[in-house]
């Protein structure tokens, strides 16, 4: 009879940075159109082009950063007692690694993870298919707990 896992730590990836790179994005296509709009101001139909060419940027930006916040609503970061699973994205790709194969895992954190606490986990486990795991919220958290948990194994 196997014995039942017990979750430690789940999480859902980190929404900080879809929100600041895409929103950024955005302001920098709208600025810049518009910008070009104002430049050639003697001559209507570029004029009117840059102008659609800010809306159509900035509805872009809007419409991805929905499909990110909907992709990251439907994946979870799951560690257990036994196993660390991710679950990823609109196809539901599920990635498990049995923690006691875990021989190192590393964090990475971009300039804005530093300020916004998300990061990378680079899992080092010989055999398995995944080797990191992507905005994860409080990423020194998971990496302490799997430690922990790799060490009593």
């Amino acid at each position: 009879m196997q014995n039942k896992s017990q979750i430690i730590l789940q999480d859902k990836p980190s929404a900080a940075e879809i929100l600041i790179y895409w929103i950024l994005i955005g302001l920098i296509l709208a600025i810049t159109f518009l910008g070009l709009s104002f430049v050639v101001s003697g001559i209507t139909l570029i004029q009117n082009m840059m102008l659609f060419f800010a809306i159509a940027g900035v509805l872009l930006c809007a419409i991805r950063i929905l499909v990110d916040l909907i992709e990251r609503e439907i994946s979870l970061y799951t560690l257990t007692d036994q196993v660390l699973t991710t679950r990823r994205g609109f196809t539901q790709r599920i990635n498990t690694i049995p923690v006691e194969h875990i021989q190192q895992i590393l964090v990475r954190k971009p300039l804005m993870g530093q300020l916004m606490n998300y990061g990378s986990l680079i899992v080092k486990a010989p055999g398995y298919s995944f080797a990191k795991i992507d905005r994860v919220p409080n990423p020194e958290k998971w990496q302490n707990v799997i430690l922990e948990l790799r060490h009593i194994h």
